[in-house]
């Protein structure tokens, strides 16, 4: 019988190219915004074309979505109604989005707009939706791959690899009010490419990962001297060898003196990792 450790998988929204775009392209806090959506290109969308759409909608703050959600689902006299423009195309008059979600705190750090779109009656509805909004200055972004902070630590939530696997990484650097001069990427503080241009495509393998946890870094830097970076973690899944379980093992936890033996049955799955406070909830 295989041995296997148990963990919890997420599944990650995202936001395709051109579901969403604005003016400024590259929003700020200080902006006045319009928002544009693309209904024909939400995966989940079963939108009639042309019917009124309405806007559940938050922010991402300090790093936790969904916050200062305007009202609750489905009341259309208090949740933003859509402009319909033609062609599946709606806007969304924003302006100033401190104002727009009643956010009265100044030392706060607000990066996404969260959404789904839905039908007057709530019965139709996209997938979540998130559009970065940007800082003055330089912004290292990655889009790919998804990484959402359910946990809050980065190291909680790593990219796992297999085998035969590969982290496909795709990056770009936003300079508002300045220059970029390079984007590169680092794994485990070791650069391993780097670049003159605003996006940057890398592919990471198996073997180029060490064992236990990986940090790979994109980070931008100005022509004056500004840095700033984005981060995500990633391990590689052990190769497997199948075992019998030892004599006497009960499905469940099995407790011997000072030894415990979890054993679990899990159908159609390649790997399971437990994590608690024994291992401060990582991998």
């Amino acid at each position: 019988m295989k041995k296997i450790l148990f963990i919890m998988s997420f599944a990650f929204a995202t936001l395709q190219a051109g579901i969403i775009s604005s003016e400024p392209v590259f929003p700020t806090v200080n902006d006045s915004i319009i928002i544009y959506f693309d209904a024909s290109q939400a995966q989940s969308s079963n939108l009639n074309i042309g019917e009124d759409v309405y806007a559940h909608t938050g922010l991402n703050i300090n790093g936790i979505q969904w916050e200062k959600v305007i009202e609750g689902w489905g009341n259309n006299d208090t949740q933003p109604k859509l402009q319909y423009l033609g062609s599946n195309i709606y806007k969304l008059v924003i302006a100033y989005l401190k104002e727009f979600y009643k956010v009265s705190a100044s030392d706060v750090v607000i990066s996404e707009f969260c959404f789904v779109f839905r039908s007057a009656d709530g019965e139709r509805q996209t997938e979540n939706l998130f559009y970065s909004i940007y800082e003055q200055g330089l912004s290292a972004k990655i889009s790919s791959p998804k990484i959402n902070m359910i946990l809050d630590d980065a190291q909680r939530e790593p990219i796992l690899i297999m085998k035969t696997d590969s982290i496909n990484i795709l990056g770009y650097a936003v300079a508002i009010g300045t220059t970029l001069e390079t984007l590169s990427l680092q794994l485990n503080g070791i650069e391993v490419t780097t670049q003159s241009s605003d996006s940057l495509s890398h592919a990471l393998f198996y073997d180029d990962l060490a064992i236990g946890l990986n940090k790979i870094e994109l980070i931008a830097v100005s022509s004056d001297g500004e840095k700033d970076s984005s981060h995500f973690y990633a391990a590689r899944v052990p190769v497997l060898n199948e075992e019998n379980r030892p004599p006497g093992t009960k499905n469940g936890i099995t407790i011997e003196g000072n030894s415990v033996t979890l054993s679990l049955l899990a159908p159609y799955k390649d790997f399971v990792y437990v994590i608690g406070d024994f291992n401060d909830w990582k991998i």
